[in-house]
């Protein structure tokens, strides 16, 4: 009994085939690119951080001559420097408190404007906006100014409707007021960012929704609360770890408004960092500083990101 010849594959299998092929070694071309990226400018930088947080480096000898502590700089950190620990604790406050305000701030703010006509809404829609392209440092001097118990604004308001004894209030001298103070700067110019990413989701909803719950009877504060707000959930998901991200690290304002005084009580991880590193040249402490940053920073960022791909 003669031996089944082997019949060659179609040539549309074959050509199929050699198409997945071809796709493959495409996409490993392409993905080369961002991966050297993220090795040279992500990566690398990371692992020379971390080396650095493990010496006692001053920044005048080259880091590989530097003395190598281990862990000692992290043990000083944790257990030794009460300013490390108040730097820490109002990181903590400065975040919760803006990703919480800010973001509802600039949901209330999207929420009203796509409510109005469309030209009043885009009126305000930009003036909101301006504050956001704005340097950090301006808006910095602009409540210093604000906030002068002498010839602010802010004084004068509350003199006028009868809240003298208010008037002198230091708000950037006072320990427990400067560093709400300074956060209340950052939100109001800050909340126009997730207003204009709220907008762009809400204009991605079918309006269909809308005329069905017209329909039912749904006034437009309802149709924001029970159509909007869960439409556009990985929106919000995705601007909370942005915002997160961004405000783990405030410096300009804080920096240039009271330099983390008066006493540290502003002080957060990013001054004390830059204050360690270039005023007392103590690189390898600033750098341990830097470490756990980013280890407050990178698991909630990876937990957000893990929310939004649900």
């Amino acid at each position: 009994m003669e031996k089944a010849q082997t019949r060659p594959a179609p040539s549309h299998k074959r050509q199929d085939s050699l198409w997945k092929r071809l796709k493959r070694s495409t996409l490993g071309i392409f993905l080369i690119a961002p991966i050297l990226f993220v090795a040279i400018f992500v990566l690398y930088p990371l692992a020379q951080d971390f080396a650095l947080s493990l010496t006692n480096w001053g920044g005048f000898t080259p880091p590989s001559t530097a003395p190598y502590i281990g862990l000692t700089n992290f043990r000083i950190l944790l257990t030794a420097d009460p300013v490390f620990i108040t730097a820490l604790e109002n990181n903590v406050i400065w975040v919760l408190i803006f990703l919480v305000a800010n973001n509802a701030a600039g949901l209330a703010l999207a929420g009203t404007i796509d409510m109005m006509k469309k030209r009043v809404g885009q009126f305000f829609r930009i003036v909101i906006y301006l504050s956001v392209i704005l340097p950090s440092v301006v808006v910095a001097y602009l409540f210093l100014a604000l906030y002068d118990p002498n010839i602010g604004l802010i004084d004068s308001a509350l003199k006028t409707i009868g809240l003298a004894a208010l008037a002198k209030t230091e708000w950037l001298g006072n320990p427990h007021l400067t560093l709400y103070s300074i956060l209340f700067s950052s939100i109001w110019q800050y909340a126009g960012f997730p207003m204009l990413i709220f907008l762009a989701a809400f204009s991605s909803i079918s309006p269909s929704l809308y005329e069905a719950a017209k329909i039912d009877g749904a006034t437009e504060w309802s149709i924001f609360w029970k159509v909007k707000v869960p439409m556009i959930r990985p929106v919000i998901i995705m601007v909370l770890a942005l915002t997160y991200i961004w405000n783990s690290m405030p410096f300009a304002q804080v920096w240039t408004m009271t330099q983390g005084g008066p006493g540290h009580a502003s002080e957060v991880l990013v001054t004390y960092l830059y204050r360690e590193a270039f005023s007392g040249f103590q690189f390898g402490y600033a750098a341990a500083i830097s470490v756990i940053l980013f280890l407050l920073i990178f698991p909630v960022v990876v937990i957000f990101v893990r929310s939004f791909e649900k």
